[in-house]
């Protein structure tokens, strides 16, 4: 019995971690589509200055996002969006996995 229970927890601290790492990796990856959903849509659409500020603002507080990026005009129809990207996964307030990571999107 204390064999099982032993299995049990060692069973979901394994399942926690592997959650953990796998929903961050998954958030980083929207994050990253959005990024650059947003830097080709200035080539469909006829963005005005502080358009994308506007809309990519929107599109992170919706997925409960920090709001800070930078955008740079790299031409006409041209822009480049970095993002900070930060998660840490703890388990019992240890921290074992840290992304700390800049995304870039450029206009394809």
């Amino acid at each position: 019995m204390v064999r099982n229970i032993i299995y049990a927890i060692v069973f979901a601290a394994i399942v926690t971690v592997s959650w953990q790492i796998g929903s961050i990796l998954l958030e980083k990856n929207e994050v990253t589509i959005l990024l650059q959903t947003h830097a080709n849509n200035i080539k469909k659409f006829d963005y005005y200055d502080g358009m994308i500020q506007k809309e990519l603002t929107i599109d992170l507080k919706k997925e409960g996002l920090p709001t800070e990026f930078t955008v740079e005009m790299l031409g006409k129809r041209k822009v480049r969006i970095s993002y900070q990207f930060n998660r840490i996964a703890s388990i019992f307030g240890y921290p074992y996995y840290q992304v700390n990571e800049t995304i870039t999107a450029e206009t394809e």
